[in-house]
């Protein structure tokens, strides 16, 4: 890894920064501040501004209307550089199949393809879908590293695939960048809504996946005074749950405020933050909210959950049960769980996740 003028390649689906693309964003920080070159390549989107404090790195923005039409650009996008990379990065079933072929094919010449998997496929996807994963799955091969968030994504990964189980497959947890999370908290944010008093904070797109309607028809049910309830983000299930909203007879008490560049303020002056996700792979607002809100629900919608300090855990897509769990997790001391969250949080560094990912493609080598 000590190449000349080491470049690292990291492959992004899209520009919007979901939670895979935070992780990367974060590792594209370290490979800059390591002293190596950065190349970025954005299969979908326009608009990488939110990518802006990795200012240093190298933007390639293919522009496709979808990341499937991206994909199919790739080779040529890759082929114009003609560059030898010193490592890529990937974090999405679909861009780490076509890095794989690429590198098999010779049309991509690199030295290390670090991998990780950015959701539990066996559990989330049904039909064609997993018909479709499962082939993608077939072109993995070659992969110096593969990464699993949670010893229960490596287990149902190997179930899902066993062709995999030969890879090189570690388990690695999430970074979180205290820091600067901590720092962007302070930033202010107005909210048309006016929040007044205490509220609930949760953080997320509005698909089914995150539970909101689960979420919305728990808060409804606990004894929460004048209390609100805020959700970050948008999505296609907006209408649905704004229609949700007004059956449980909460119109001014749960409030929906769309997508927000910066929701980190929100979750800080939040009583109490709520992950209500049926499934995920690891959900990174989960360690968010563990970092900036002194009180933190969360259902077992990953692997990993219940060994997480400080927090309150329930079932997922169970309503009483989160009920229950937010009601407890209200009576605690502002301060008492705060000293555990913050502590494994602290435990996550972005330096010391990367330092690991290089640790293990040497020991790949010997």
């Amino acid at each position: 890894m000590k190449d000349k003028d080491p470049t690292d390649l990291f492959v992004v689906p899209s520009t919007v920064l979901g939670g895979a693309e935070k992780i990367l964003r974060l590792l594209v920080l370290e490979s800059i501040s390591s002293g190596r070159r950065a190349v970025v390549i954005f299969l979908s989107g326009a608009d990488a501004s939110c990518w802006s404090e990795s200012s240093k790195y190298e933007e390639v923005c293919v522009g496709a209307w979808t990341t499937k039409i991206g994909l199919a650009l790739l080779p040529f996008i890759i082929l114009r550089r003609g560059s030898v990379f010193a490592r890529v990065f990937t974090s999405h079933v679909h861009v780490t199949s076509e890095i794989c072929l690429l590198r098999r094919l010779g049309v991509l010449r690199v030295n290390f393809h670090i991998a990780r998997e950015s959701t539990v496929v066996g559990d989330r996807f049904f039909g064609l879908r997993r018909w479709e994963f499962s082939l993608l799955y077939r072109v993995y091969s070659g992969m110096e590293l593969l990464i699993c968030q949670t010893d229960y994504m490596k287990r149902r990964l190997v179930e899902f695939a066993p062709q995999l189980k030969p890879l090189n497959i570690h388990v690695l947890p999430n970074p979180i960048d205290f820091e600067c999370v901590s720092s962007a908290a302070q930033e202010e944010v107005e909210l048309e809504c006016g929040l007044e008093g205490d509220y609930i904070a949760s953080v997320g797109r509005l698909i089914p996946e995150k539970g909101f309607d689960v979420l919305i028809r728990a808060f409804a049910q606990i004894r929460s005074g004048k209390m609100s309830l805020v959700i970050v983000g948008d999505g296609v299930c907006r209408e649905r749950l704004e229609k949700l909203v007004v059956e449980k007879g909460l119109d001014g008490r749960v409030h929906l405020v769309g997508f927000l560049a910066n929701p980190y303020p929100i979750l800080q002056g939040a009583c109490l933050g709520v992950v209500s996700s049926r499934k995920e792979g690891f959900p990174n607002t989960l360690l968010e909210m563990m970092a900036l809100c002194p009180r933190v629900v969360s259902t077992r919608c990953a692997g990993g959950i219940d060994a997480l300090p400080g927090i309150e855990v329930c079932d997922a897509d169970a309503v009483a049960e989160l009920a229950t769990a937010m009601e407890r997790a209200l009576t605690y001391d502002m301060n008492s769980r705060v000293p555990l969250m913050r502590g494994e949080i602290l435990n996550r560094s972005p330096g010391d996740y990367f330092r690991t990912l290089e640790e293990l493609c040497v020991n790949k080598l010997t």
